[in-house]
Protein backbone atom coordinates (compact mmCIF):
# COMPACT_ATOMS: atom_id res chain seq x y z
CA UNK A 1 0.00 0.00 0.00
CA UNK A 2 1.20 3.46 -1.00
CA UNK A 3 0.11 7.21 -1.59
CA UNK A 4 0.71 8.64 -4.80
CA UNK A 5 0.71 12.55 -4.55
CA UNK A 6 0.31 15.06 -8.00
CA UNK A 7 0.35 18.66 -7.97
CA UNK A 8 -0.61 21.26 -10.67
CA UNK A 9 2.63 23.88 -10.97
CA UNK A 10 0.09 27.18 -12.22
CA UNK A 11 2.71 29.87 -12.64
CA UNK A 12 0.29 32.94 -12.45
CA UNK A 13 -1.24 31.64 -9.39
CA UNK A 14 2.04 32.48 -7.57
CA UNK A 15 1.04 36.64 -7.07
CA UNK A 16 2.15 38.39 -4.02
CA UNK A 17 -0.80 39.20 -2.13
CA UNK A 18 -2.80 36.34 -3.51
CA UNK A 19 -0.97 33.38 -3.32
CA UNK A 20 -3.56 30.95 -4.17
CA UNK A 21 -1.47 27.68 -4.73
CA UNK A 22 -2.05 25.94 -1.78
CA UNK A 23 -4.89 23.81 -3.13
CA UNK A 24 -3.07 22.34 -5.99
CA UNK A 25 -2.06 19.09 -4.46
CA UNK A 26 -4.27 15.73 -4.45
CA UNK A 27 -3.26 12.29 -3.61
CA UNK A 28 -4.72 8.55 -3.69
CA UNK A 29 -4.21 5.36 -2.04
CA UNK A 30 -2.57 2.37 -4.43
CA UNK A 31 -1.14 -0.33 -4.31
CA UNK A 32 1.48 -2.48 -6.58
CA UNK A 33 1.80 -5.44 -8.70
CA UNK A 34 4.16 -7.15 -10.51
CA UNK A 35 2.13 -8.84 -13.25
CA UNK A 36 5.87 -10.60 -14.07
CA UNK A 37 8.12 -12.33 -11.59
CA UNK A 38 10.63 -12.33 -14.21
CA UNK A 39 10.92 -8.64 -14.81
CA UNK A 40 11.61 -7.06 -11.27
CA UNK A 41 11.00 -3.73 -12.56
CA UNK A 42 8.14 -4.44 -13.97
CA UNK A 43 5.38 -2.87 -11.68
CA UNK A 44 1.47 -1.93 -12.32
CA UNK A 45 -0.44 0.77 -10.34
CA UNK A 46 -3.59 -0.15 -9.02
CA UNK A 47 -5.68 2.25 -7.41
CA UNK A 48 -7.45 1.11 -4.24
CA UNK A 49 -9.57 4.07 -3.64
CA UNK A 50 -10.80 7.69 -4.67
CA UNK A 51 -8.54 10.99 -4.98
CA UNK A 52 -7.97 13.44 -2.09
CA UNK A 53 -8.51 16.22 -3.85
CA UNK A 54 -6.45 19.37 -2.57
CA UNK A 55 -4.82 17.49 0.23
CA UNK A 56 -1.39 16.60 0.62
CA UNK A 57 -0.71 12.81 1.14
CA UNK A 58 1.00 13.33 4.18
CA UNK A 59 -2.78 14.28 5.57
CA UNK A 60 -3.42 9.79 5.43
CA UNK A 61 -0.68 9.14 7.93
CA UNK A 62 -3.20 7.95 10.89
CA UNK A 63 -2.86 9.36 14.08
CA UNK A 64 -0.79 12.05 12.96
CA UNK A 65 -0.79 15.94 13.96
CA UNK A 66 -0.11 18.15 11.08
CA UNK A 67 1.19 21.84 11.57
CA UNK A 68 1.42 24.13 8.08
CA UNK A 69 4.30 26.39 8.20
CA UNK A 70 4.51 29.31 5.78
CA UNK A 71 7.95 30.23 6.59
CA UNK A 72 7.61 33.83 4.38
CA UNK A 73 3.80 34.60 4.36
CA UNK A 74 2.95 36.00 0.77
CA UNK A 75 6.17 35.62 -0.81
CA UNK A 76 7.26 31.29 -0.68
CA UNK A 77 5.57 28.50 -0.14
CA UNK A 78 4.46 26.36 2.55
CA UNK A 79 5.52 23.82 4.39
CA UNK A 80 3.77 20.54 6.45
CA UNK A 81 4.81 18.89 9.25
CA UNK A 82 3.73 16.08 10.63
CA UNK A 83 4.51 14.51 14.10
CA UNK A 84 2.94 11.48 16.12
CA UNK A 85 4.41 9.80 19.49
CA UNK A 86 4.12 6.39 20.49
CA UNK A 87 4.55 4.91 23.91
CA UNK A 88 6.46 1.73 23.48
CA UNK A 89 5.60 0.25 27.05
CA UNK A 90 8.79 -0.12 28.36
CA UNK A 91 9.15 3.40 29.82
CA UNK A 92 10.60 4.65 26.09
CA UNK A 93 8.39 6.82 23.70
CA UNK A 94 8.85 6.49 20.30
CA UNK A 95 9.21 9.96 18.26
CA UNK A 96 8.47 10.66 14.94
CA UNK A 97 8.76 13.75 12.37
CA UNK A 98 7.57 14.12 8.92
CA UNK A 99 8.69 17.65 7.27
CA UNK A 100 6.74 17.81 3.66
CA UNK A 101 7.85 20.76 1.66
CA UNK A 102 4.73 21.32 -0.42
CA UNK A 103 5.98 24.73 -2.22
CA UNK A 104 8.69 26.61 -0.47
CA UNK A 105 11.19 27.07 -3.09
CA UNK A 106 13.69 28.53 -0.07
CA UNK A 107 13.75 24.54 1.50
CA UNK A 108 14.55 23.24 4.55
CA UNK A 109 18.35 22.51 5.62
CA UNK A 110 17.75 21.97 9.24
CA UNK A 111 15.61 20.11 11.98
CA UNK A 112 16.04 20.36 15.66
CA UNK A 113 13.91 19.04 18.78
CA UNK A 114 14.58 20.04 22.64
CA UNK A 115 16.38 17.71 24.44
CA UNK A 116 15.48 17.94 28.34
CA UNK A 117 18.97 17.26 30.49
CA UNK A 118 18.75 13.60 31.74
CA UNK A 119 16.58 12.58 29.24
CA UNK A 120 18.39 9.17 27.45
CA UNK A 121 17.68 9.30 23.27
CA UNK A 122 18.44 6.47 21.53
CA UNK A 123 17.35 4.82 18.00
CA UNK A 124 17.79 7.60 16.30
CA UNK A 125 16.88 7.75 12.78
CA UNK A 126 16.79 9.86 9.37
CA UNK A 127 15.38 8.90 5.89
CA UNK A 128 15.22 10.96 2.73
CA UNK A 129 13.81 9.92 -0.74
CA UNK A 130 16.94 9.14 -3.11
CA UNK A 131 17.30 12.54 -5.67
CA UNK A 132 17.23 11.96 -9.25
CA UNK A 133 20.80 10.67 -11.22
CA UNK A 134 22.70 13.64 -11.98
CA UNK A 135 21.63 15.08 -15.64
CA UNK A 136 22.82 17.91 -17.65
CA UNK A 137 21.88 21.22 -17.16
CA UNK A 138 19.91 20.61 -14.42
CA UNK A 139 19.19 21.11 -10.93
CA UNK A 140 21.52 18.17 -9.15
CA UNK A 141 20.90 17.86 -5.35
CA UNK A 142 23.37 15.01 -3.23
CA UNK A 143 22.00 12.48 -1.64
CA UNK A 144 24.37 12.79 1.54
CA UNK A 145 22.47 12.11 4.72
CA UNK A 146 22.20 14.95 7.45
CA UNK A 147 24.46 14.78 9.91
CA UNK A 148 22.89 14.40 13.56
CA UNK A 149 24.49 15.79 16.53
CA UNK A 150 23.08 15.84 20.45
CA UNK A 151 24.13 18.80 22.00
CA UNK A 152 23.15 22.30 24.05
CA UNK A 153 19.81 20.71 25.01
CA UNK A 154 18.79 19.38 21.66
CA UNK A 155 19.18 17.24 19.03
CA UNK A 156 19.72 18.43 15.89
CA UNK A 157 19.89 17.46 12.01
CA UNK A 158 21.26 19.49 9.24
CA UNK A 159 22.66 19.06 5.52
CA UNK A 160 25.56 21.26 4.36
CA UNK A 161 24.95 25.20 4.19
CA UNK A 162 23.64 26.53 0.87
CA UNK A 163 27.12 28.34 1.07
CA UNK A 164 29.04 25.60 0.98
CA UNK A 165 26.76 23.60 -1.25
CA UNK A 166 24.23 25.00 -3.40
CA UNK A 167 23.59 21.19 -4.31
CA UNK A 168 23.07 19.73 -0.75
CA UNK A 169 20.22 17.10 0.00
CA UNK A 170 17.88 19.76 1.42
CA UNK A 171 14.04 19.47 1.69
CA UNK A 172 13.40 20.80 -2.04
CA UNK A 173 9.87 21.41 -3.30
CA UNK A 174 7.42 18.38 -3.26
CA UNK A 175 9.79 16.12 -1.00
CA UNK A 176 9.20 15.02 2.66
CA UNK A 177 11.92 13.76 4.70
CA UNK A 178 11.73 11.62 7.90
CA UNK A 179 13.50 12.56 11.25
CA UNK A 180 12.84 10.00 14.88
CA UNK A 181 14.43 8.94 18.33
CA UNK A 182 13.32 7.12 21.09
CA UNK A 183 13.23 8.92 24.62
CA UNK A 184 12.59 7.52 27.98
CA UNK A 185 9.84 10.54 28.83
CA UNK A 186 6.73 11.26 27.64
CA UNK A 187 5.67 13.86 25.81
CA UNK A 188 4.84 17.40 26.34
CA UNK A 189 4.48 20.58 23.61
CA UNK A 190 8.00 22.03 23.03
CA UNK A 191 9.42 24.71 20.69
CA UNK A 192 11.17 22.93 18.15
CA UNK A 193 13.12 24.79 15.15
CA UNK A 194 13.59 24.49 11.37
CA UNK A 195 16.08 26.44 9.50
CA UNK A 196 15.07 27.67 5.83
CA UNK A 197 18.10 26.57 3.25
CA UNK A 198 18.83 29.10 0.86
CA UNK A 199 18.71 31.95 3.30
CA UNK A 200 19.28 30.78 6.62
CA UNK A 201 16.02 31.47 8.79
CA UNK A 202 15.19 29.93 11.44
CA UNK A 203 11.60 28.61 12.15
CA UNK A 204 9.79 28.18 15.09
CA UNK A 205 7.63 25.35 15.28
CA UNK A 206 5.20 24.38 18.46
CA UNK A 207 5.31 20.23 18.35
CA UNK A 208 5.25 17.24 20.93
CA UNK A 209 9.19 16.49 22.11
CA UNK A 210 10.36 14.82 25.13
CA UNK A 211 9.46 16.05 28.54
CA UNK A 212 11.72 17.57 31.29
CA UNK A 213 12.77 14.60 34.04
CA UNK A 214 10.26 14.06 36.48
CA UNK A 215 11.83 13.88 40.14
CA UNK A 216 13.26 10.66 40.87
CA UNK A 217 12.09 7.75 43.15
CA UNK A 218 12.92 4.56 43.87
CA UNK A 219 11.97 1.61 42.37
CA UNK A 220 10.87 -1.06 44.70
CA UNK A 221 11.47 -5.10 43.92
CA UNK A 222 8.56 -6.68 42.71
CA UNK A 223 7.38 -10.70 42.10
CA UNK A 224 10.35 -13.02 41.40
CA UNK A 225 13.20 -10.70 41.96
CA UNK A 226 15.28 -11.46 44.63
CA UNK A 227 15.88 -8.74 47.71
CA UNK A 228 19.83 -9.33 47.37
CA UNK A 229 19.88 -7.13 43.88
CA UNK A 230 16.55 -5.20 44.20
CA UNK A 231 14.80 -3.32 47.50
CA UNK A 232 11.59 -3.59 48.25
CA UNK A 233 9.97 -1.20 50.86
CA UNK A 234 8.19 -3.07 54.19
CA UNK A 235 10.35 -6.54 53.92
CA UNK A 236 10.87 -8.13 56.98
CA UNK A 237 13.88 -10.26 57.18
CA UNK A 238 12.68 -13.82 58.63
CA UNK A 239 15.62 -15.44 58.01
CA UNK A 240 17.97 -16.52 60.92
CA UNK A 241 19.81 -13.79 63.30
CA UNK A 242 22.90 -16.44 64.19
CA UNK A 243 25.45 -18.67 63.67
CA UNK A 244 26.21 -19.99 66.74
CA UNK A 245 23.43 -19.32 68.79
CA UNK A 246 24.85 -16.71 71.25
CA UNK A 247 25.94 -14.15 68.48
CA UNK A 248 23.09 -12.36 66.02
CA UNK A 249 25.52 -12.02 63.48
CA UNK A 250 23.43 -12.75 60.56
CA UNK A 251 21.83 -10.31 59.12
CA UNK A 252 20.92 -7.89 56.32
CA UNK A 253 24.39 -5.40 55.80
CA UNK A 254 24.01 -4.20 52.15
CA UNK A 255 20.63 -3.68 50.65
CA UNK A 256 20.62 -2.26 46.44
CA UNK A 257 18.28 0.95 46.05
CA UNK A 258 17.60 0.60 42.61
CA UNK A 259 16.15 4.30 40.73
CA UNK A 260 13.63 4.86 37.96
CA UNK A 261 16.75 7.33 36.26
CA UNK A 262 20.18 8.34 36.96
CA UNK A 263 20.99 10.23 39.83
CA UNK A 264 23.27 12.08 41.77
CA UNK A 265 24.15 14.03 45.30
CA UNK A 266 22.03 16.81 45.78
CA UNK A 267 23.38 20.20 44.66
CA UNK A 268 25.41 17.68 42.04
CA UNK A 269 28.48 15.63 42.54
CA UNK A 270 28.11 11.46 42.75
CA UNK A 271 26.12 9.81 44.73
CA UNK A 272 28.17 8.65 47.72
CA UNK A 273 27.66 7.81 51.66
CA UNK A 274 26.33 11.15 52.54
CA UNK A 275 23.12 11.03 50.39
CA UNK A 276 21.83 8.79 52.80
CA UNK A 277 20.73 8.83 55.99
CA UNK A 278 19.45 5.53 58.52
CA UNK A 279 16.91 5.80 61.29
CA UNK A 280 15.62 3.07 63.66
CA UNK A 281 12.72 2.81 65.58
CA UNK A 282 13.73 1.92 69.42
CA UNK A 283 16.48 3.64 71.78
CA UNK A 284 19.57 2.17 70.01
CA UNK A 285 21.82 3.77 67.47
CA UNK A 286 20.98 3.15 63.29
CA UNK A 287 23.14 1.34 61.61
CA UNK A 288 25.70 3.54 59.07
CA UNK A 289 26.54 3.97 55.61
CA UNK A 290 29.91 2.79 55.38
CA UNK A 291 29.92 3.33 51.30
CA UNK A 292 28.32 3.44 48.12
CA UNK A 293 29.02 2.24 44.79
CA UNK A 294 27.06 2.19 41.47
CA UNK A 295 27.82 1.23 38.15
CA UNK A 296 25.02 3.33 35.78
CA UNK A 297 24.09 5.86 38.35
CA UNK A 298 20.78 4.02 38.65
CA UNK A 299 21.58 1.21 40.60
CA UNK A 300 23.09 2.17 44.18
CA UNK A 301 24.62 -0.50 46.42
CA UNK A 302 24.62 0.59 50.24
CA UNK A 303 26.70 -0.99 52.78
CA UNK A 304 26.29 -0.63 56.69
CA UNK A 305 28.77 -1.11 59.26
CA UNK A 306 26.44 -3.93 60.77
CA UNK A 307 23.54 -5.94 60.44
CA UNK A 308 20.50 -4.15 60.67
CA UNK A 309 18.72 -4.62 64.45
CA UNK A 310 16.55 -7.29 65.27
CA UNK A 311 13.14 -6.60 65.92
CA UNK A 312 13.00 -2.91 64.91
CA UNK A 313 12.52 -1.35 61.74
CA UNK A 314 15.84 0.66 59.67
CA UNK A 315 14.59 3.17 57.39
CA UNK A 316 17.41 4.34 54.57
CA UNK A 317 16.01 7.61 52.97
CA UNK A 318 17.87 9.01 49.88
CA UNK A 319 18.88 12.71 49.17
CA UNK A 320 19.21 12.33 45.98
CA UNK A 321 18.42 14.97 42.51
CA UNK A 322 18.47 13.75 38.77
CA UNK A 323 20.82 15.17 36.26
CA UNK A 324 18.42 18.32 35.65
CA UNK A 325 18.55 19.20 39.18
CA UNK A 326 15.37 17.70 40.31
CA UNK A 327 15.30 16.41 43.62
CA UNK A 328 13.75 13.33 44.77
CA UNK A 329 10.50 14.03 46.89
CA UNK A 330 10.27 13.71 50.64
CA UNK A 331 6.58 12.79 51.55
CA UNK A 332 7.63 12.30 55.05
CA UNK A 333 6.85 8.81 56.64
CA UNK A 334 3.62 6.85 54.83
CA UNK A 335 3.50 3.78 57.25
CA UNK A 336 2.61 0.32 55.91
CA UNK A 337 1.37 -0.70 52.73
CA UNK A 338 3.24 2.61 50.84
CA UNK A 339 6.09 2.46 48.58
CA UNK A 340 7.33 5.67 49.31
CA UNK A 341 9.56 7.66 46.60
CA UNK A 342 12.75 8.47 48.57
CA UNK A 343 12.96 5.46 51.28
CA UNK A 344 13.19 2.17 52.36
CA UNK A 345 11.53 0.67 55.86
CA UNK A 346 12.90 -2.70 56.43
CA UNK A 347 12.35 -4.80 59.72
CA UNK A 348 14.61 -7.83 61.15
CA UNK A 349 12.32 -10.69 62.97
CA UNK A 350 13.25 -14.19 62.46
CA UNK A 351 10.39 -16.83 61.31
CA UNK A 352 7.92 -13.99 60.53
CA UNK A 353 7.38 -15.48 57.38
CA UNK A 354 3.62 -13.62 56.93
CA UNK A 355 5.25 -10.18 56.99
CA UNK A 356 3.08 -9.44 59.71
CA UNK A 357 5.01 -8.50 62.80
CA UNK A 358 3.89 -11.48 64.54
CA UNK A 359 5.43 -14.78 65.13
CA UNK A 360 2.96 -17.32 65.16
CA UNK A 361 1.81 -20.79 63.97
CA UNK A 362 0.71 -19.26 60.47
CA UNK A 363 4.46 -18.69 59.72
CA UNK A 364 5.02 -22.42 59.95
CA UNK A 365 2.26 -23.39 57.82
CA UNK A 366 3.30 -20.47 54.99
CA UNK A 367 6.66 -21.78 55.60
CA UNK A 368 5.74 -25.18 54.34
CA UNK A 369 3.33 -23.94 51.55
CA UNK A 370 6.79 -21.78 50.07
CA UNK A 371 8.40 -25.30 49.99
CA UNK A 372 5.93 -27.42 48.42
CA UNK A 373 5.31 -24.16 45.82
CA UNK A 374 1.72 -24.08 46.75
CA UNK A 375 2.30 -20.40 47.60
CA UNK A 376 4.60 -17.66 45.90
CA UNK A 377 5.46 -14.45 47.73
CA UNK A 378 4.25 -11.48 46.30
CA UNK A 379 7.57 -9.60 46.09
CA UNK A 380 10.92 -11.04 46.53
CA UNK A 381 12.29 -14.98 46.23
CA UNK A 382 11.52 -17.83 47.77
CA UNK A 383 14.38 -17.68 49.25
CA UNK A 384 14.21 -14.30 50.71
CA UNK A 385 11.88 -15.92 53.09
CA UNK A 386 12.61 -19.63 53.50
CA UNK A 387 16.56 -19.48 52.88
CA UNK A 388 16.87 -19.72 56.73
CA UNK A 389 20.37 -20.56 56.98
CA UNK A 390 21.37 -17.94 54.61
CA UNK A 391 23.41 -20.26 51.96
CA UNK A 392 22.01 -19.45 48.71
CA UNK A 393 19.50 -22.39 48.59
CA UNK A 394 16.58 -23.66 50.30
CA UNK A 395 16.80 -27.57 51.55
CA UNK A 396 15.62 -29.67 53.99
CA UNK A 397 17.90 -28.07 56.75
CA UNK A 398 16.07 -25.07 56.11
CA UNK A 399 12.97 -26.04 57.77
CA UNK A 400 14.79 -27.79 60.33
CA UNK A 401 16.43 -24.52 61.30
CA UNK A 402 12.94 -22.56 61.03
CA UNK A 403 12.07 -25.12 63.46
CA UNK A 404 14.67 -24.33 65.98
CA UNK A 405 14.38 -20.66 65.58
CA UNK A 406 10.87 -20.90 66.80
CA UNK A 407 11.74 -23.02 69.76
CA UNK A 408 14.80 -21.09 70.68
CA UNK A 409 17.25 -24.06 69.54
CA UNK A 410 20.12 -25.08 67.55
CA UNK A 411 21.28 -22.15 66.24
CA UNK A 412 18.72 -19.71 67.26
CA UNK A 413 19.60 -17.45 70.17
CA UNK A 414 16.16 -17.70 71.70
CA UNK A 415 12.56 -18.87 71.04
CA UNK A 416 11.01 -16.52 68.36
CA UNK A 417 7.86 -17.92 68.34
CA UNK A 418 5.20 -14.93 69.40
CA UNK A 419 8.09 -12.74 68.80
CA UNK A 420 6.38 -9.43 67.75
CA UNK A 421 8.14 -6.04 66.46
CA UNK A 422 9.07 -4.00 68.85
CA UNK A 423 7.22 -0.54 67.20
CA UNK A 424 5.09 0.24 63.96
CA UNK A 425 6.63 0.52 60.43
CA UNK A 426 7.35 3.82 60.10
Amino acid sequence: MLFVEGQYVVPHEFTAGTMNMFNNVSHRRMTLRNPDPNQFAMWEFLNAGSTFQQQPAIESWPGVSLLEVDPNPGTDGRVVIGHEVTDLGNGTWHYEYAIYNMNFDGAIGAFSVPIPPGVTVTNIGFHAPPNHAPELHALNPTNDPWSVSLANEAITWRTEPFATNEQANAIRYGTMYNFRFDADTPPTTVQATMETFKVVQPVGLSLLGPSPLSAPVIVHGAEAVGFASHTFGGYIDPRGESSNGVDPDRGINTITVRFNQEVRSIGGGPISAGSFTVRQTGAGTPPQVLAVSTADGKTVRVRFNRILALGEWTTIEAHVENLAGTAIENAGDQGPGVLEPDRIDLGFLPGDVTQDGLVSPADLIRYRQILAGTYSPPVGLEGDFADTDRDGTVLPADLIAFRQLLAGTGAATRSWLLATMNNPQP
